[in-house]
């Protein structure tokens, strides 16, 4: 009895605690021209609206991985049961970007907005992670 009371509790901690992880709950929303000052161990998010059929994406580079990294991109999709089924063009979303400052220094995060391939918009973010 013990052993599935543990189960339930870890299933129902888990289920409040992962999604205040991956939904920007508790992190530093960051966006075009931000210039932060850190501590490690703190996270951020970038959101932006992706819709890869139509050939709206974004991806990111940063100078120095060293001192910030990349630690998951997730995708909410607006319409995920029109996904599911796999309706055309329903994969309108917005992309999250997680990032962590994980050693003193300075970074920069650019974001880059693309449309077909083709870069329409750039974005920085600095960064400097204090110890």
């Amino acid at each position: 009895m013990q052993k599935f009371l543990v189960i339930i509790r870890a299933s129902i901690i888990s289920a409040f605690l992962l999604p205040l992880f991956f939904s920007g709950c508790g992190m530093i929303k960051i966006k075009d021209g931000d210039a932060l000052i850190v501590d490690i161990g703190d996270r951020a998010v970038y959101s932006c609206r992706v819709q890869e059929s139509v050939g709206y994406t974004a991806e990111f580079s940063i100078s120095n991985p060293d001192v910030v990294r990349h630690i998951i991109t997730v995708q909410k999709y607006d319409h995920p049961d029109k996904m599911k089924s796999g309706i055309t063009g329903s994969d309108e979303a917005t992309a999250e970007f997680i990032f962590e400052a994980v050693k003193a220094g300075y970074a920069e995060i650019r974001i880059t907005h693309l449309f077909r391939g083709r870069e329409q918009k750039s974005e920085i973010i600095r960064i400097t992670v204090t110890y």
